[in-house]
Order: C-alpha cells, then structure tokens, then sequence
C-alpha cells in the first residue's frame, strides 16, 4: 500500500514507507490516547454502537491475565480490544482463545466491579462522572444498558493488529456470520514520514450486520421465566407484575437473552424507573442511585431502602442509596412480605406525588 503526501502544489509527492510499531504497548496506548481512531462509523450499519469515550487500559482478570483495553460508549455498549503484532505468533488462532476468556470472565460481573476499576485508573472519577454533559446521553438508560451488557456478556470484541492475516480474517467471519459473535479485527497500519509525520489506515474486518434483537412481551417474559424459576417464584413474578401495572407504568427490556420488565412511576412532568424485574437475581435490582439523580429527595428514597431491609431485602444502606443493589425475587414469595412491599412502595408513590 502507498501513502503519498505533499504540503502545496509546488511540492513533489513525498512516499511514506510502512512502519513497524516499536512494539504491542505502542500499538495499544495510541487507541488507549485517542479512541477515535476506532472507526465505529464502519461497522454501526444500524446498531447503537458510538465512538467509545472511556477507555480504561489493562483491567486485570484474576486467573486470566488482563485485557489490554476496554471501552465503552455513551450508550451503554462494552468494547473489549486486545492487541497484537503480526510477528507475534499469537496473532492468529491464539488471540482468538485470549480474547474470548477475558469475554467469557467479565460475563455477570457488576457495574459496581466496573465502576471500581474506572475510578482507580481515573483519579477517583466513576463511569457516570465520565458521561455527564454528552450530548444526548440518557443516564439511567446507559446504565440499564451497561447491567445488560455485563450480565448478558453482550459485548464487541475487538482485535487490532498492525498486518491482517488470512488465518484471523477467516476465522473472523465465521465467528461473526455462523457463531454470531459479535468480533472484528482492525488492521491499523502505520507510516511515518523522516520529517516526523505519522499516519494510520484503519481497515475493520468482519461482518457489519447489527446483532437481532430480543422483543419481549408480557407472554414471552412469562413463558421463558418459567423454565427459570420454580413455581413459587414464577407466581411471585406474575403478581408482582401485575401490581406494577396497577402501581404506575411498565416496559420491557430488549435483552438478547435475558427478559426483564421495568417499572415507573410519574414524578415531575416525567418519569422515574423504580425497579427493574426478572427471573434473573442480577438483572433484579432498585436504582436508587438514578433515582437520587432525577432529583427524589434522598431522605425519601433511604427510608424505603431501610423498610425493604426490614423485610429480608439484602441491602446496606450506606451503599444502596449510591448504587443499583440487585435481589432474587422470591424474597417475595412469602405473603406477609409481599403485602407489606406493596404497602411501601404505594407509600413511595404517594410521597413522590407530594414532592
């Protein structure tokens, strides 16, 4: 491939050789320095993924090593980029088996073990503080989304090399066209020119069709639910649907494979998610943290945690009120307990109208 430059049109076309990186670490921290050199606008056709905006470098897997980088952008979406050279002899098959097991070990973990490791590599700054103020970014569904991704191990894999091997590229397009796994590989070539210049050519390789999405309704949540918990817990699912219904408003989630309803109650000329549901005891949980943000008063919110403490709910207070504790729901299976979060939650909404 020939790269050509010149400053004005009385110069001569100047050829920029192809340069090696000085090594994997060079190759990783320029994507770590500027993201954007990721061309998400090839491989979106459709989907919902954006230019990543955080980028946290080397997030250590206990018994898996550490990915080089992992992204995410302001809708929720989880990229995982491992890096390698083509010298390298991992950077066919091997790289494959590395990057699927950091995939296979970040699947179920919690925001909060991902919010952590922001703040550490941050100065103290967790995921949210690195969002607010984009343009058109939804708080409360980038985190519903970022939970999902986490839980469902939805996430883009990305493996960059500075030469594209027909091995990878094979491999590539099978994973993505028959396996369905959504992974590319970006060949990102390096020139430079003796008076200093650099350039890179990024090539993505691999299918560029957004994944299907789930559609879920009340009959295929409840169909599904029942091949995930027992009897018991199913018919606490039902009644606690229906009692949202009754409560305020309800939603589905769009879950690759995981169902989840969501509930809200009118608060200020809007909305307010109170409580998200599914068989599922990681994608169960409260947003207490979303809910402080839209503005509900906080001493409000730490009484209704400390009456669902009262009935077994597994919370610290302390933390609760920062974050999105999940629980299993047949907690609730027990009648006296079901009737008495009924009668806290109604509660809620009455405060909420008073506010």
């Amino acid at each position: 491939m020939k790269i050509l430059f010149r400053h004005n049109k009385q110069e001569k076309w100047v050829h920029i050789k192809h340069t090696r990186y000085s090594g994997e670490a060079h190759l990783r921290d320029i994507l770590f320095e500027d993201p954007d050199i990721i061309p998400i606008e090839d491989l979106s056709a459709g989907a919902d993924l954006s230019q990543v905006k955080l980028m946290l470098k080397e997030v250590v897997l206990q018994g898996s090593g550490s990915t080089d980088l992992v992204g995410i952008d302001k809708n929720g979406n989880i990229i995982i980029i491992e890096t390698k050279l083509a010298t390298n002899p991992d950077a066919k098959r091997a790289v494959i088996g590395q990057i699927l097991e950091y995939a296979a070990f970040m699947h179920k973990k919690e925001l909060e073990w991902l919010d952590n490791i922001a703040r550490k590599q941050k100065n103290g700054k967790g995921i949210m503080e690195h969002f607010e103020g984009e343009p058109d970014w939804d708080r409360e569904a980038f985190e519903e989304r970022l939970q999902e991704n986490l839980q469902e191990g939805a996430f883009t894999l990305f493996i960059v090399v500075d030469e594209m091997n027909p091995d990878l590229k094979r491999i590539i397009n099978y994973m993505n066209e028959v396996l369905g796994v959504r992974i590319y590989a970006l060949e990102l070539r390096y020139f430079k020119e003796k008076s200093g210049i650099e350039v890179l050519v990024p090539n993505v390789h691999g299918e560029k069709k957004p994944p299907p999405m789930n559609i879920w309704d009340e009959e295929s949540f409840f169909k599904w639910a029942k091949s995930q918990v027992d009897a018991s817990t199913w018919q606490t699912l039902r009644k606690l649907y229906d009692f949202s219904k009754q409560l305020g408003m309800v939603d589905f989630g769009k879950g690759k494979s995981i169902g989840t309803f969501k509930v809200s109650l009118q608060y200020k000329g809007g909305n307010v998610r109170i409580l998200y549901v599914s068989p599922v005891p990681s994608q169960t949980w409260f947003p207490f943290s979303v809910m402080i943000h839209k503005g509900m008063d906080e001493q409000l919110v730490l009484t209704y945690i400390r009456q669902l403490i009262s009935l077994g709910f597994p919370f610290d207070e302390t933390k609760a009120i920062k974050s999105q504790p999940t629980f299993d729901v047949s907690i609730l299976n027990d009648d006296e307990k079901f009737s008495a979060f009924k009668k806290y939650t109604l509660e809620l909404k009455e405060k909420l109208r008073n506010q």
